[in-house]
């Protein structure tokens, strides 16, 4: 069980209808840990802190959480794997995320909204159902020209560094997470569950 713990690092950020924002997070997603060599999977795994990072948007739900994980790593580590985090974003947000690297991270956004994995019929059910169970247009998430023209145009702009910044850098609402490997679990529940139907057998 030794460097198996896991962090998390979560927010409640935006809105369902927040598109642009809500869709940016998915870029910066992909420009920060999609492979080894995004700048904070591999700031972490340099320094031997951890085995993967993942960061993503819980939407498709009336408040979208914006999640960072952080998998595999020493739990004595844990507020080195946070100093190292912080010190990644700033260097982005102070110095600028690669535009190249946005760009290539919006075109493939692009071609994946162009053609959807299949099932085509029942995803653009679900997306449809992402605005409309609270009131909204259903077609708001079957479209997307619009949107993917804005992202190119924040590639001019501090947008996505500003974005960052909210994500990552601001302490006030944010949500930490540990999460610790057991070797005892599953007896634990073995035995719960068998004093459970004891207990249910002498009230019958």
């Amino acid at each position: 069980d030794e460097g198996k713990d896991h962090l998390v690092l979560a927010r409640r950020f935006s809105r369902w209808d927040a598109k642009l924002d809500n869709t940016a997070i998915s870029i910066l997603s992909d420009v920060l840990t999609d492979t080894n060599d995004s700048p904070l999977t591999r700031a972490l795994l340099e320094k031997n802190l951890a085995q993967d990072v993942s960061m993503d948007l819980l939407d498709g739900r009336l408040q979208p959480a914006f999640v960072l994980w952080v998998e595999n790593m020493a739990d004595s580590r844990r507020e080195e794997v946070r100093q190292v985090i912080r010190d990644t974003v700033r260097g982005l947000v102070e110095h600028g995320i690669g535009r190249e690297d946005l760009e290539a991270a919006i075109n493939r956004q692009a071609f994946r909204f162009k053609e959807p994995r299949e099932p085509q019929g029942l995803r653009r059910n679900f997306l449809a159902l992402s605005s409309w169970l609270y009131g909204g247009d259903p077609a708001l998430y079957l479209t997307w020209d619009e949107t993917i023209a804005q992202l190119r145009q924040k590639l001019d702009t501090r947008y996505y560094e500003e974005l960052l910044a909210r994500l990552l850098l601001e302490e006030g609402d944010l949500s930490v997470l540990r999460v610790t490997p057991s070797k005892t679990l599953a007896e634990e529940q073995r035995q719960a569950e068998a004093d459970a139907i004891l207990d249910k057998i002498r009230k019958s």
